[in-house]
């Protein structure tokens, strides 16, 4: 689920090309620009939320992609709104995967839901944000 504003599009190396893209200098409406996931969760326990996509890097200023907030189940927002780290190297993962956090779950079924919350700051002040994917990775207990 997305609102207006993000579309797929296509960027070699990622999940046979396809992501999910956000580049424009409209206004978003009441409900921001956001997308929804849905998570399914084998067994109850402590997870990293990882992100593929645009490397977080990025988010140091000035900011080349915007920021976001993120939330599981209508939970508490996490923001990135900073440089995160990027792991390189990663297979399906050109520009590298970032942990977002590490949150508990229940096993079964959960959204993830990521919200921009402003404008990137260059090469210009569109909104703009790829990702390919959202994965969970059990922690050991």
């Amino acid at each position: 689920r997305k609102s207006a504003g993000f579309v797929a599009s296509t960027h070699t190396g990622f999940s046979e090309g396809r992501t999910l893209d956000i580049w424009t200098d409209a206004d978003p409406g009441p409900e921001g620009y956001h997308v929804e996931l849905d998570l399914t969760v084998p067994k109850a326990g402590r997870y990293e939320v990882l992100f593929a996509g645009n490397g977080l890097g990025r988010l140091a200023e000035p900011r080349s992609l915007s920021p976001f907030v993120w939330q599981i189940d209508g939970g508490e927002e996490h923001a990135a709104d900073k440089a995160l780290p990027v792991t390189h190297g990663v297979p399906g993962a050109p520009e590298g995967l970032s942990t977002l956090g590490t949150v508990d779950l229940a096993a079964g079924a959960h959204t993830f839901r990521l919200k921009l919350t402003a404008r990137r700051e260059t090469p210009d002040r569109h909104w703009a944000l790829w990702f390919d994917a959202i994965a969970l990775r059990r922690l050991p207990d």
